[in-house]
């Protein structure tokens, strides 16, 4: 929905026209962000100026009229007087003040603050996005033209593809551009550490602070230390403990926590015997089967292929 509609809603709140299920669409859009809760004061705000005119306000027209006259007849000049009702000085006030919101205010960036591990947000293309507590995303409103966000943080990112307009992530030291894929940002501005693990697909990661530009392949990473970019392997990627850390699992055989898997989504799971005796801690609810293939994977340095669906083949690995 669009901010006009919830424009029309508090109109009807201020004549006392609007039915329960638009006052409750309203309450949520006021919450949603500050900005609408801000708006909607003003609306209310003079609503309330133009309530404490008069029955009418008179505004004497005669110098004016007579110049008309004038010009347009020799006859006697007559006075004319103007008469403004209270709702009409409140509907020119707020029509004065919606021309003002949507054609004169600065574009508007959409903010979200993760205030716990896991917490989610779906973009306006569909991409997915999990960070961890204290994570902050932005993007402007013309986001679907121009995907391109702010971040802060760590996060996993499940970016839907579009070749014709690639994703950009750009966070305190890092430009990450991808067209279509999966893979975890973590990138602090007080750390001059930052890294990209990449799960699914291919990125192109670039320093904000010196020329130099890496792109990698699934079970690769991109490190920044020592104010240079290099390519390393992804396998046990501290930075990413608080995703994996809610994994649910204590001390299980990998191959066990396999079958279960199968059983619950009706899956195939070829699994290498390289880490199939492995031990497994965490906790895998509401994950995807998929990302818990590549949560398994990345752990233990295994490469997936996934030729038909729900058939997956886990590939090499160890467990140190």
């Amino acid at each position: 929905m669009h901010d006009e509609l919830y424009i029309e809603y508090i109109q009807k709140e201020l004549l006392g026209t609007i039915s329960a299920e638009e006052k409750s669409l309203l309450d949520a859009w006021k919450g949603d962000r500050i900005e609408n809760q801000e708006l909607a004061n003003s609306l209310h705000a003079a609503w309330q100026i133009s309530e404490s005119y008069g029955s009418n306000i008179d505004i004497d027209k005669d110098a004016d009229y007579e110049l008309l006259q004038k010009k347009i007849r020799s006859n006697t000049s007559k006075n004319k007087t103007i008469i403004f009702r209270p709702w009409f000085v409140a509907a020119a006030t707020i029509l004065a003040l919606i021309a003002a919101v949507f054609l004169l205010r600065p574009e508007q960036n959409k903010t979200f603050l993760a205030e716990h591990d896991g917490h989610k947000v779906i973009l306006p293309d569909g991409t997915k996005i999990e960070m961890s507590k204290g994570s902050k995303l932005e993007y402007k409103d013309d986001f679907t033209q121009n995907r391109t966000i702010k971040f802060e943080g760590s996060a996993l990112l499940e970016v839907s593809r579009n070749e014709q307009n690639p994703f950009v992530v750009i966070s305190p030291h890092l430009e990450t551009k991808v067209l279509g894929t999966i893979f975890f940002v973590h990138d602090h501005k007080e750390d001059p550490k930052a890294s990209i693990q990449l799960l699914e697909g291919s990125v192109e990661v670039k320093s904000i602070e010196i020329s130099n530009t890496i792109k990698i392949a699934p079970n690769q990473s991109v490190v920044l230390g020592n104010s240079r970019l290099k390519k390393v392997s992804a396998l046990h990627v501290r930075e990413n403990a608080w995703y994996y850390g809610s994994l649910n699992f204590v001390d299980s055989p990998l191959g066990q926590l396999i079958t279960q898997l199968e059983k619950r989504y009706s899956a195939a799971i070829n699994i290498s015997e390289d880490i199939a005796q492995c031990s497994f801690s965490g906790n895998l609810n509401g994950m995807s089967l998929k990302a818990m293939i590549n949560a398994i994977a990345v752990t233990y340095g295994a490469n997936v292929e996934h030729p038909k669906p729900n058939v997956y083949n886990i590939l090499k690995g160890s467990c140190n």
